[in-house]
């Protein structure tokens, strides 16, 4: 009896091994898999639920499109869309957020800031926090799981600037960008003179009928420490703020259709994409808080002397030596 019951205690503990040994998670693309397959299918009490991952592409890799789907009993559905960047989680507040209607993963963005591009027909919205359907606990511990080691394992993209003038170049070039956001297009073109870290802002607005209104802000950088320099969301487009928090700090000029009208002390250049934002105000404070490496000066080496025997010594000892004769 005892042989027994020692059997079955092997084979019980040599099944949970081999149970652990298969749920680990073994790569990026199996996390992928995982969180996908816990949230593709979901049932809550009256409502179907259906999800899709997209993942970006090379330039994008850590950028998440979840497509979901509801439809109700009488067949009646609507669709919604969250848009997002891997890193943007914060990964400790990862919680279940359970109704007696409904089981989800509530997600928090890093810092509760609006990170999470939310659209419902065709209007967008940013929020502080996501909601993922999922079919009970352990649908909430696998996406846990998977979003925890997928945060870990695919590396944060980021620019690694080494120089201001590299910075220069990037803002002047890439940073310069067009797009278009309900019915209006944008075109910001960043304009830097490197000598002295001045910058000169263009932002064209034009709408579907044609109009169109051009703005240009000249500042120098050195009057923004990095706190007044920030990523903002403001109806709905996010963008980069320079605010000397003062108005009696006006030491923007501003110009409209090549005008000269005021002189501000903030303004918001639009940009596309929250993520995009963050990358121009790194470009930013890397540029203002840039020290050239220091060279370490080679020190001439010593050429040590000869050392040539002291001629009174050496006349001291002939006399001593003779005197003992």
């Amino acid at each position: 009896m005892k042989n027994i019951i020692f059997t079955i205690g092997i084979l019980f503990i040599s099944f949970q091994i081999s149970y652990l040994q298969n749920d680990k998670i073994k790569d990026v693309e199996d996390a992928k898999q995982r969180l996908h397959s816990k949230i593709q299918q979901v049932s809550h009490p009256g409502l179907n639920i259906q999800s899709n991952i997209i993942w970006g592409d090379e330039n994008n890799k850590t950028l998440i499109t979840i497509q979901t789907t509801l439809t109700d009993s009488k067949g009646k559905s609507k669709q919604y869309k969250y848009e997002f960047y891997l890193h943007f989680i914060d990964t400790f507040s990862i919680q279940p957020f359970i109704t007696s209607k409904s089981s989800s993963v509530k997600i928090i963005a890093r810092n509760s800031q609006p990170l999470f591009k939310f659209t419902e027909s065709n209007k967008i919205s940013y929020n502080t926090f996501l909601l993922i359907p999922v079919n009970d606990m352990e649908g909430f511990r696998q996406v846990q799981q998977t979003l925890r080691y997928l945060y870990y394992y695919i590396p944060e993209p980021k620019n690694e600037f080494t120089s201001k003038e590299q910075a220069f170049e990037w803002l002047a070039g890439k940073a310069s960008h067009q797009f278009v956001f309900n019915g209006k297009s944008y075109a910001v073109q960043i304009v830097p003179e490197a000598s002295n870290e001045q910058f000169i802002v263009h932002v064209t607005e034009s709408d579907s009928k044609g109009k169109s209104i051009r703005r240009k802000y000249d500042f120098y950088l050195k009057d923004f420490a990095d706190a007044n320099i920030l990523v903002t969301i403001k109806n709905n487009i996010p963008g980069v703020k320079f605010d000397k928090n003062d108005t009696k700090m006006k030491v923007i000029r501003y110009f409209e259709n090549d005008i000269l009208k005021s002189y501000v002390s903030s303004f918001i250049l639009p940009v596309s994409d929250v993520k995009f934002a963050f990358d121009i105000r790194e470009a930013f404070t890397f540029i203002k808080n840039y020290k050239p490496p220091v060279k370490k000066e080679e020190k001439p080496v010593k050429v040590e002397e000869e050392v040539k025997p002291n001629t009174e010594e050496k006349k001291n000892t002939k006399s001593k030596s003779s005197s003992k004769k």
